[in-house]
């Protein structure tokens, strides 16, 4: 269970940090897109309508472990991005998540 809550900017665009060993990335994701379109993360579309949620959990899950035996750092990371319910997502190794609405636009001033 992820116990941390998701920051969402000005842009709409939410961030979070996971534990894999307690959260799998797969419901981060979901639990990420759902912070940045301020609804629940059961209201987002199953992930596997874009990826094979299974392989991406085990993936970044194993690859947590090899980077943190070299001291990881967000430059070593595996990221991984993709599109998902109307957000472009990257899903980091070390437990961060990112996601943008894709109609999103960095606001400038």
């Amino acid at each position: 269970m992820n116990f941390s809550k998701a920051t969402v900017d000005a842009d709409g665009v939410a961030h979070n940090t996971y534990d894999w060993s307690a959260t799998p990335p797969s419901t981060g994701i979901a639990e990420t897109i759902a912070a940045a379109a301020g609804s629940d993360a059961t209201a987002v579309a199953p992930l596997h309508d874009s990826i094979d949620a299974g392989a991406l959990d085990s993936l970044l899950r194993s690859s947590k472990h090899r980077s943190d035996a070299v001291k990881a750092d967000e430059h070593k990371d595996l990221a991984i991005s993709l599109v998902h319910a109307g957000h472009e997502v990257t899903v980091r190794s070390g437990g961060s998540v990112t996601a943008r609405p894709m109609e999103s636009e960095p606001k400038t001033e």
